[in-house]
């Protein structure tokens, strides 16, 4: 009896080491809220194209919300009254365009979460939304750049500001954009905010920062200005350059620009 006891003990032992194992090998995937909407873009496209593109480059699990294409500059996305809207993510990707939001209590409640830990990547629009408001710059704190206008849409060079910084590990010298894009003409780095590419703005004749990361109360941020047309949220280019992002706010980039063990693309 003592022997059957024993041999059911050592079993169980090994089956729960071998799960563990098995496991540690097969990590799971990295839980994404994508938040997008707004009355400028083909938000319909590029919710595709990002989840898609990003997911062929990282392992990554999406959800989206969409909503608010026809709502106007005003529109409050409903999903942010819930102030637990970014509960049981990794990370949360915000492509939305809403830059007449005023409500204070309203864009606190979109900062909290990432406030307190929660990865944070933000795209082009996102930089002009809330721009109106007056009472709190929260928002542009949390982003890492102040900036509230563009100039006008052309071809752009973006450059490397930071070549050694992993999310950079194989972006080009120099990066023509395929189409024309919008330089985003940024008044103010914040403190915590690390330049990693600029574009020469050409009517204020001076480099203004489109890719660059930044730390925000316990959680790390990834933004860029690029990414007004469709053709460059296809670009191979910026979609590396994205996933790239996206890892290294979650923790999963190692220094050589690669994804740790686990969560490169699918095999």
């Amino acid at each position: 009896m003592r022997r059957l006891q024993l041999c059911s003990f050592i079993l169980s032992f090994l089956a729960i080491g071998l799960t563990t194992i098995a496991r540690a090998d097969d990590p799971k995937p990295i839980k994404a809220l994508l938040i997008t909407g707004g009355p400028f873009h083909d938000y319909t496209k590029q919710k595709q194209d990002l989840t898609e593109g990003i997911s062929k480059r990282a392992n990554v699990q999406w959800t989206i919300y969409h909503e608010g294409d026809k709502g106007g500059t005003k529109f409050e996305l409903p999903i942010y009254n819930n102030p637990d809207w970014a509960k049981g993510y990794d990370v949360v990707v915000h492509n939305e365009c809403f830059a007449d939001v005023i409500d204070e209590a309203f864009i606190k409640r979109v900062c909290k979460p990432h406030e307190d830990g929660v990865p944070g990547i933000f795209i082009h629009c996102c930089m002009h939304t809330f721009r109106a408001v007056k009472t709190t710059d929260e928002y542009r704190h949390m982003l890492g750049v102040t900036t509230v206008r563009h100039e006008t849409a052309r071809m752009l060079e973006v450059k490397p500001a930071k070549a050694d910084h992993p999310i950079m590990k194989g972006f080009p010298d120099v990066f023509k954009t395929p189409v024309i894009d919008e330089a985003y003409v940024v008044e103010k780095v914040w403190p915590d905010c690390t330049p990693l590419a600029t574009t020469f703005g050409v009517e204020t004749q001076m480099n203004h920062p489109c890719i660059w990361v930044n730390q925000y109360g316990k959680a790390r941020i990834f933004g860029t200005t690029l990414g007004h047309p469709n053709e460059m949220i296809e670009s191979p280019v910026f979609l590396d350059t994205l996933a790239r992002g996206l890892l290294w706010t979650c923790d999963k980039l190692g220094d050589d620009g690669k994804p740790i063990a686990g969560y490169g693309p699918p095999k």
